[in-house]
């Protein structure tokens, strides 16, 4: 069985860049990131962005108080990776069919 997934987005005014309407939370970030066995460097590395970033993106339960420019990479990396997102905020999963 395949999985879709539907986003809604939205056009920030300062960068002009399309955000999905939900975002990932820390607690998210910190499971995905355990799921595909990445450390904190090589998410930071594959997202472009700093490891201080996902350092307190994971810090936070909830939305992290990030750039949503730098949130939305990190989101697609581990997206790319296999991890599917619930709009709860709480819940992580590997795709089905995802390898190691």
């Amino acid at each position: 069985m395949a999985v879709v997934a539907v986003s809604v987005f939205c056009l920030t005014a300062q960068s002009q860049t399309l955000l999905p309407n939900t975002m990932i939370t820390g607690t998210q970030i910190r499971v995905a990131r355990a799921l595909l066995q990445l450390t904190l460097g090589e998410l930071a590395r594959q997202a472009k962005v700093g490891t201080d970033t996902v350092r307190r993106a994971e810090r936070s339960a909830h939305l992290p108080r990030i750039y949503p420019e730098k949130l939305l990479a990190i989101q697609q990396v581990l997206e790319a990776g296999g991890c599917v997102f619930s709009d709860d905020g709480e819940t992580v999963r590997r795709q089905r069919g995802t390898t190691e």
